[in-house]
C-alpha cells in the first residue's frame, strides 16, 4: 500500500499546476517532468520532493489528478479561471461556520470579491442559485470526505 504525505501548501500547488497545465492529462513520466519544470521556479524543494517519488507514489499522484478530470471539468463550465477557482474554494472551505442556506454565502462571497477580485464577483453574481449551489457542492467535497 502507496502513501504520500503532502502539506496543504503543497498540494495546492501541485494541484495549481496540473490545472494549469492540465498534466494528468500526461503519461506518469511526461506528469512528473511537467510538475518538476512548473515547480522549478516557484518551489525548489517541492520540485525535488517531486522528483524523489517511488513509482508507487508517483502513481497514486497522477491517478489521484487523473480522476479529479470530471471535477476539473465541471469547473471549466463556469469558466472560472485555475486562480480563480482556487481563490472561490479557499474561501469556501475556509468559511468558520457551517453553511445551511448557500444563497447568503454567495451574497457574501460576491461583497468579499467584489474588490479583491472584481471577474469572480461578476461571474458569481452570473450564476443561477443551482449553478452556484453546484460550485460550492465541487468546492466543498474535499472538506466533507476528510472530516
Amino acid at each position: 500500500m502507496s502513501y504520500l504525505r503532502l502539506s496543504l501548501a503543497e498540494y495546492r500547488v501541485i494541484r495549481r499546476e496540473c490545472l494549469r497545465l492540465n498534466l494528468a492529462h500526461h503519461s506518469r513520466s511526461g506528469f512528473r517532468q511537467g510538475l518538476m519544470a512548473a515547480l522549478a521556479d516557484h518551489s525548489s524543494l517541492l520540485a525535488h520532493k517531486i522528483s524523489r517519488l517511488r513509482r508507487s507514489q508517483l502513481k497514486l499522484l497522477h491517478e489521484h489528478f487523473r480522476g479529479r478530470d470530471d471535477v476539473f471539468a465541471r469547473e471549466g463550465s463556469v469558466e472560472l479561471s485555475p486562480e480563480e477557482w482556487v481563490a472561490f474554494a479557499e474561501a469556501c472551505v475556509s468559511y468558520p461556520l457551517p453553511v445551511r442556506f448557500v444563497r447568503p454565502f454567495r451574497h457574501m462571497l460576491i461583497e468579499l470579491f467584489h474588490d479583491a477580485s472584481p471577474n469572480l464577483a461578476r461571474k458569481l453574481e452570473g450564476l443561477s442559485a443551482r449553478q452556484f449551489e453546484q460550485l460550492y457542492e465541487l468546492a466543498t467535497e474535499h472538506k466533507r470526505g476528510s472530516a
